[in-house]
């Protein structure tokens, strides 16, 4: 998270209110008020997402030609 004053804090988010996001950094808890965040960034490096197959419903299974 990129925070006001140039500051920047890495660690794993664990949840999302209103108000502020709480992250653990370093095994410890940190409240982070959502005013002073300015951007988010996600390494997304070590995640393997696989596409999902959603079949879509078609005119012909309700009986609409």
């Amino acid at each position: 998270m990129f925070l006001q004053n140039c500051q920047f804090v890495e660690g794993v988010l664990q949840g999302v209110k209103p108000d502020h996001l709480i992250a653990v950094v370093n095994n410890h808890i940190f409240y982070l008020a959502s005013h002073q965040i300015l951007a988010l960034s996600k390494n997304a490096k070590s995640y393997n997402f696989k596409p999902v197959f959603v079949p879509y419903l078609e005119r012909v299974q309700f009986g609409i030609s």
